[in-house]
């Protein structure tokens, strides 16, 4: 959800800071996991507004709804997709909750239910952000330049529904109707492959590596001393990696 490594460490020892100083206000009607993860949004949300102001350009495909139909290079996108640090620049191209939607459902397998309750977010919108965020990583991947395309009108309507499609979403009649297109486009295929990849490039970093087990294990078992992670000296180093 950040824009860096160096970022994403300063995000994760700030939240460790901010769970463990507020850890008496945790109530056990949510899980602690889902607790500590509306911490982290609700930072990474601050920290992408700070960064916002201080931006002198615009922000790339951020704020911009792009048709997937006018994807120009498919193929070169799903190829792009194998570089981890093409992915991430794409990725800082976006906003602060579209990056969460692909990294929680796309990098970490969430379902839209858990992510809405994360996010204070109905499943239907984080359906339609998740569509939206990989629409976007996509054409930030694309080497071409943007602009309507004449593709027929059931490409547009294939693709519109790409990622229900990929997602099981799409009842029997409806997916039967995408797999006929498919076999007989040559346009929409890879645009569906590129999306595919998406999953893949995302699931290179899981993002559940970065909170060390023993600070769940003590603000779980509130009390004692301060997990490791405040102090800097870990208890068990083994379980410390990033």
């Amino acid at each position: 959800m950040t824009r860096s490594p160096a970022d994403t460490d300063d995000l994760v020892q700030d939240v460790l800071e901010r769970a463990w100083r507020n850890r008496r206000t945790f109530r056990s009607e949510s899980a602690l996991t889902t607790w500590l993860y509306r911490i982290t949004i609700n930072r990474a949300r601050d920290v992408a507004a700070r960064a916002e102001t201080q931006r002198t350009e615009p922000s790339g495909t951020g704020d911009i709804d792009v048709p997937i139909s006018d994807l120009e290079h498919p193929e070169t996108v799903a190829q792009a997709l194998s570089d981890r640090s093409t992915v991430r620049a794409a990725l800082a191209t976006l906003t602060v909750e579209d990056r969460m939607v692909l990294a929680l459902h796309d990098g970490e397998g969430w379902t839209a239910t858990q992510i809405g309750a994360v996010g204070a977010l109905t499943t239907a919108a984080v359906y339609k952000r998740i569509h939206r965020a990989r629409v976007k990583l996509l054409h930030a991947l694309d080497d071409g330049p943007t602009h309507p395309r004449s593709d027929s009108q059931a490409c547009r309507r294939t693709l519109a529904a790409a990622s229900d499609y990929l997602d099981g979403r799409l009842d029997v009649d409806a997916s039967a109707r995408i797999d006929t297109h498919l076999r007989q486009c040559r346009r929409c295929p890879p645009i569906a492959q590129a999306l595919i990849g998406i999953k893949t490039a995302l699931g290179l970093r899981p993002w559940t590596s970065a909170v060390p087990e023993q600070f769940v294990y003590d603000v779980a078992h509130l009390g004692g001393p301060p997990p490791a992670a405040m102090t800097g000296h870990p208890r068990h180093p083994e379980s410390d990696t990033p």
